[in-house]
């Protein structure tokens, strides 16, 4: 092997010397002198050695030429012939994609998984070699073995070693797995030459973008090692992956129906029909569902809705939910878990004043606490009605996860500040404005320029005008959580909903940039339903009255019963998800459980013509482990162009000292 092979077309200049020399020796004048016919005879007595001298002078000077040649083409040996020359011992840099899809396997034949196969290539990589040394990592531990001799120890240790590596749960890209490479070729030993063999599964969605792989490739050759690409999988395999499972919206409490919504993605070039879906509460079977159709390359659309419901938790103890499909090739990712631990029920605090007169005795808080707890019927949320003194008791919102302001006049100071201190840290809050509000109070109190709970600078009370011409609903929503029950345009819930009085109120035009929204206005573009970011909670207010005073929303509406438990279920989410989890930490109690990382499940195989064409740009080939043979495998070569030069060096000496006895 020549690292120039192309200056081996120098050697017919062999021929030219040869020439040279030949015409060298008839280039002499012949003259007649008397004493010649003594030379003559004295050069037929030594006319065998000088000829004899003349061919080794003419073998010296080609063989000086020849080395030249070579020395230039940089030859390289292996085998026994480079220990001739001080053959380097190897380094054997073994990667190994440890990442989760390597766990794929072929159900049906129950075969090894692709990591076996890893692990058995690195036996044949190391098998019989008595010299140099082995380093192995993987993608998920880079501290791997590193520099263990071939000995017999040596051997031992890296088959303990092989024999407990089990594949990881994450989620990693070759590429890194390369570069680490790059690295250890970088702090190589310099008595070792590196060769550095890459075994992982080459998946799609890991080969978007090559350009990465090639690029550690080159440094690596250019660090003095060479690599060996082996491709460890060469059969597509169906495989379903469970992306996602988490709570839907909605009220979350104990023994009341919660939902959850499970994302399933197909990843092969087959659609997946009819496919078992089983929902498990603490080890328990509680649903069974079957999912039509799943397309190829696709998911679930919608998401998969699941309703579960949970009994009162154990104390410190979560439930662990669980959605299992059918086993295939990738088993453990057909099983993903929630850990939830949702409280008894959602206790929400309403704030109103007490009805005036007799004719008054349904007042805010009453239409509230029917929608919210209706008497009878388990909602999961609790209700308490307080007035507005109450909120100056100290810890007087502990355990409250969300506060109703149901059209309240005015607040002490102290009040204020505790609502503000409750929202900041988490809390949920709602305001009803009415007939009783003081505008100056809200606007010096609340609004506070911008800085404070109520979103808007209210202006005053004005009547919406009915509309007689036309069918626009009064009310008209933005997609959010808590009108995600409804139709935009379509839904009789909200069109049936006439507003008779609203506040107006100005919006400034800085209000997005202070965390203000509006979820939904009236037909003449007023706003009517805001929503303000406050610290760490939130602020939902509507310019209308939750009683039948400025409207007719709480007469037998089924929709405002709907929008209020929205409303306690969106304004607790931020007290509730610390109760919500999936990282699965396992009790005596629990389902034990660990989620991978989706994009695993996407096994789909990189096109095998399209890699290798990418790789020949630079030469290097890619192998198939089928077909990887272990004689093949990197041998050292050692370069000669030193000990050339010394013989160019050599064979000149000796070409001088020749030529100068042939000319005396």
């Amino acid at each position: 092997m020549f690292s120039h092979s192309a200056l081996l077309w120098f050697f017919p200049l062999l021929v030219l010397a040869v020439l040279i020399h030949l015409i060298n020796l008839h280039r002499h004048k012949r003259i007649r002198w008397a004493a010649m016919e003594f030379l003559l005879l004295s050069y037929k007595r030594s006319r065998t050695r000088i000829l004899l001298q003349q061919i080794l002078l003419l073998l010296l000077r080609l063989a000086a030429l020849a080395a030249l040649i070579l020395m230039f083409a940089d030859p390289k040996v292996s085998g026994t012939f480079a220990g001739w020359f001080g053959e380097k011992a190897a380094h054997y840099i073994i990667l190994l994609d440890d990442s989760f899809s390597m766990n794929d396997r072929d159900t049906a034949l129950s075969t090894a998984t692709v990591f076996d196969e890893g692990i058995n290539t690195i036996r044949k990589i190391i098998a019989g070699k008595n010299s140099g040394m082995v380093t192995i990592i993987t993608s998920s531990n880079k501290s791997g073995v590193h520099n263990v001799p071939l000995n017999t120890d040596g051997h031992q240790t890296l088959e303990n070693v092989l024999s407990k590596m089990q594949v990881s749960n994450l989620s990693t890209e070759p590429e890194t797995l390369l570069a680490e490479g790059t690295e250890l070729v970088r702090r190589n030993p310099p008595h070792y030459k590196p060769a550095v063999f890459f075994l992982s599964d080459f998946r799609r969605r890991n080969w978007q973008q090559p350009q990465l792989f090639l690029k550690h490739i080159e440094s690596i050759r250019q660090l003095g090692g060479e690599v060996r690409m082996i491709r460890l999988s060469d059969t597509p395999h169906r495989n379903l992956t469970v992306e996602t499972l988490e709570l839907a919206g909605g009220i979350h409490a104990a023994e009341v129906e919660m939902l959850l919504d499970a994302n399933v993605a197909n990843w092969s070039n087959e659609a997946a029909e009819n496919v078992s879906a089983e929902v498990y509460v603490d080890g328990q079977l509680q649903l069974q569902q079957m999912i039509p159709k799943i397309p190829a390359g696709g998911k679930t659309q919608p998401p998969l809705r699941l309703p579960i419901r949970l009994s009162k938790n154990k104390p410190d103890v979560p439930h662990q939910i669980e959605l299992r499909l059918e086993p295939d090739a990738l088993p453990d990712d057909n099983r993903r878990f929630l850990a939830l631990q949702v409280p008894d029920a959602v206790n929400v605090l309403l704030v109103s004043v007490k009805p005036n007169s007799k004719t008054d005795s349904q007042n805010e808080s009453q239409y509230v606490r029917s929608a919210l707890s209706p008497p009878g019927i388990k909602s999961g949320v609790r209700t308490r009605i307080e007035e507005p003194e109450f909120l100056l008791q100290p810890d007087a919102l502990s355990g409250v996860q969300a506060v109703f302001m149901l059209d309240v006049p005015a607040l002490e100071s102290a009040a204020v500040k505790a609502l503000e201190q409750f929202v900041n840290g988490g809390g949920g809050l709602v305001f009803f404005t009415g007939s009783k509000g003081n505008i100056g109070f809200i606007r010096s109190e609340l609004y506070k320029n911008g800085g404070g709970l109520f979103p808007v600078s209210p202006i005053d009370e004005r009547e919406l005008l009915p509309d007689l011409l036309s069918n626009v609903p009064d009310m008209k929503i933005a997609e959010h959580p808590v009108f995600r029950l409804f139709n935009e345009t379509e839904s009789p819930l909200l069109t049936n909903v006439k507003i008779e009085k609203y506040l107006a109120a100005d919006i400034p035009a800085d209000g997005a940039a202070n965390g203000v929204a509006v979820l939904a206005t009236l037909r003449n573009g007023a706003p009517l339903v805001l929503e303000k970011k406050f610290g760490k909670g939130r602020t939902i207010t509507f310019l209308t009255s939750a009683s039948p005073d400025w409207n007719n929303w709480g007469r037998g509406n089924p929709g405002y019963v709907v929008v209020m438990l929205e409303l306690a279920a969106y304004l607790t989410q931020n007290t509730l998800t610390g109760n919500v989890s999936e990282d699965n930490t396992q009790t005596q109690e629990s389902v034990s459980g660990l989620n991978v990382e989706p994009s695993e499940g996407d096994i789909r195989l990189a096109d095998v013509t399209e890699i290798a064409d990418i790789l020949r740009t630079i030469h290097q080939p890619l192998e198939n482990v089928r077909s990887f043979q272990a004689e093949s495998v990197f041998r050292v070569r050692r370069s000669v162009s030193d000990w050339l030069l010394a013989a160019v060096v050599l064979l000149l000496i000796g070409e001088t000292f020749l030529a100068g006895r042939l000319v005396n």
